[in-house]
């Protein structure tokens, strides 16, 4: 038997007390099972991040938040087991056809048990059409769970999905418009999490100007907290100074991702045709001022490769492939005095679809 990790009224407890079982039934196939929950007495907080993660001593309470049929792999967080819309013959076809060897979820459950777990909630979740801000909050979960278990890989890749998730809900989930500021301080962080410096300062602007910050004082305090640290780490990466966040200028500045590597670029000429695109030297830093809407062309066009393949692409790759073709398409361009005369002289040559010396 264990030591003790506690005393309560005079009373020791061990790991075992802190946990019980629960009938559940699956709501797709019928199946009644048990499920293993901690009691909250149980329960020590030890910290909480700028990310919401909460760590715990002792008994970690996430890892036991998501229940998993052990007949059709249906899983969900212990809140919403229960709530499940929408056609269940299809629902039960597609769980039953991507289902795999999975381990006992009965019982205490070990990082790697707890970290798949919250992998078939995301797959249940996608299979059922659950909101993207569902998505997105089993995706950030799974990344907290990856980060116990020392898996950086993991961890980013969980973050960026999670970022993923919510940056779409923010701009198309209307359950998000009550919660506008702690949604728009998290992506924030996250983007600092993932190292888009420049989108996390926009994030935290957009926080803290937010008529509606104030009545969220903690809130408030985090995406300030938050935002200098941003500042700070985008400073020491490029050894430049990091833009400010914008106050009421619809200009908003944004650093191009710079690195030694490869002059070798792989660049889609045609649907299954790869080329390889050679560039003169290494990858320079510079930082570009655009305006929100551009942003968000940029932001849009880089989804297009996650709805069709699950993969991800960041905005700076998509300039760079904009303007790698303009660099094939229309390498020198005359017959120019300002901005406004370029745009509509490279609108006609794109229109036209030749060269300038054709």
């Amino acid at each position: 038997m264990k030591g003790p990790t506690q005393n309560k009224g005079g009373i020791w407890m061990t790991r075992e007390n802190a946990f019980f079982s629960l009938e559940k039934t699956c709501p797709v196939c019928g199946r009644t099972f048990s499920v293993t929950r901690i009691r909250s007495s149980s329960i020590r907080v030890k910290e909480r991040q700028a990310d919401f993660r909460v760590v715990f001593e002792g008994v970690n309470p996430l890892y036991y938040q998501v229940y998993v049929c052990p007949a059709c792999n249906y899983a969900a967080l212990d809140n919403s087991f229960d709530n499940l819309s929408g056609n269940m013959v299809t629902i039960r076809r597609s769980l039953l056809d991507a289902q795999e060897q999975e381990p006992d979820f009965q019982g205490r459950r070990t990082e790697a048990v707890a970290l798949r777990s919250f992998q078939l909630a995301l797959r249940t979740a996608q299979i059922c059409g659950y909101s993207q801000s569902v998505q997105g909050a089993l995706s950030l979960r799974a990344a907290w769970i990856a980060r116990d278990m020392g898996d950086h890989d993991t961890d980013q890749m969980y973050t960026e999905q999670a970022l993923h998730y919510y940056e779409q809900a923010f701009e198309n989930d209307r359950s998000t418009k009550s919660n506008t500021v702690t949604i728009t301080y998290l992506i924030g962080e996250l983007h600092r999490q993932v190292g888009h410096y420049n989108d996390a300062i926009r994030w935290f602007s957009r926080a803290v100007t937010n008529p509606a910050v104030k009545q969220e004082p903690e809130v408030e305090r985090l995406a300030r907290q938050q935002w200098e640290l941003t500042r700070q780490q985008a400073k020491g990466g490029s050894g430049d100074d990091a833009p400010m966040p914008p106050s009421s200028s619809p200009v908003v500045p944004v650093a191009v991702q710079i690195e030694e590597s490869t002059n070798e670029k792989a660049v889609f000429a045609s649907p299954n045709v790869v080329k390889t695109k050679k560039h003169s030297g290494p990858k320079i830093r510079f930082t570009v001022s655009l305006y929100e809407d551009e942003l968000d062309w940029l932001k849009k066009i880089s989804t297009v490769p996650y709805k069709e393949a699950k993969e991800f692409m960041d905005k700076e790759t998509v300039l760079r492939a904009l303007l790698d073709a303009a660099l094939e398409v229309i390498p020198d361009v005359q017959g120019f005095t300002n901005e406004d005369e370029l745009r509509e002289r490279l609108i006609q040559l794109m229109k036209d679809g030749k060269k300038p010396g054709n």
